[in-house]
């Protein structure tokens, strides 16, 4: 895993789906390009360019994690008359192997991936269930949702807790669309990433970039040109989250 940090213009991706530990989430920064590959079940994954302080956070990664099938090695100086900073990988798959060299581009940065063997997907930070199940404990305590005034509590369905907030009305049939507190906010993304990772995986999930949400639609991450939703405060700092994905009512509660 990576404990370098998205800069701008970076997401977190990580290999799926033979890679994925489920209830562990291993990821890595990088910029992602908008073009597609695709695989042989139809689904588009991404093709990130890595940093090289992040391709050795990888290279660490697979040499720990052997099931993966991959290594990675930096190839240095001199090594078989190659250009130095290139890096050569072996992929093995169903009792075959192959190997990829790849060079990095004018920024310095490595085209990771690029083949059906090792796809890449669009994710949050790395993380584990336990850590995300005691975030929402923590972030889903009573007194963190007292409604203000001029709030009032909306919720998904039934689905989830009252979540206190101003509301107004979308432009389709009437549906609600609350704007949270940052506090409330974080609180909503807490109880979205617990959902996502202990029961629906095709859930939203997201995390924090400085101010702003960045937000992932598990439904539609594996298709073609898929980008994360960006949620920035509003003029009053408070957050409408999911508007258009999510069907907000009012909580029964």
């Amino acid at each position: 895993m990576s404990e370098t940090r998205a800069q701008p213009g970076e997401y977190y991706v990580e290999l799926a789906p033979h890679a994925r530990q489920p209830r562990h989430r291993v990821s890595f920064p990088a910029r992602i390009e908008h073009d597609r590959a695709q695989d042989a079940l139809g689904a588009w994954w991404i093709r990130p360019s890595m940093r090289a302080a992040v391709v050795e956070d990888l290279r660490r990664w697979l040499q720990a994690t052997p099931d993966v099938g991959i290594q990675l090695e930096f190839l240095r100086s001199g090594a078989n008359l190659r250009s130095p900073g290139d890096v050569v990988v072996q992929v093995r798959d169903h009792g075959s192997e192959h190997w990829q060299r790849i060079r990095p581009d004018r920024d310095g940065r490595y085209p990771v991936g690029g083949d059906p063997v090792w796809p890449w997907f669009l994710s949050v930070p790395t993380t584990s269930a336990l850590a995300i199940f005691t975030t929402r404990n923590r972030l889903l305590q009573s007194d963190r949702l007292r409604a203000e005034p001029a709030e009032r509590h909306v919720a998904l369905d039934g689905r989830s807790p009252g979540f206190p907030a101003i509301v107004g009305q979308g432009p389709r049939n009437g549906i609600l669309r609350p704007r949270f507190r940052p506090a409330v906010a974080a609180s909503v993304l807490a109880w979205a990433n617990d959902r996502a990772m202990r029961i629906d995986p095709d859930f939203l999930c997201g995390y924090w970039e400085n101010d702003t949400i960045v937000l992932l639609d598990g439904e539609h991450i594996d298709e073609h040109g898929y980008q994360p939703t960006l949620i920035q405060p509003d003029h009053d700092g408070r957050y409408a989250v999911a508007p258009g994905r999510w069907a907000w009512c009012d909580s029964v509660e």
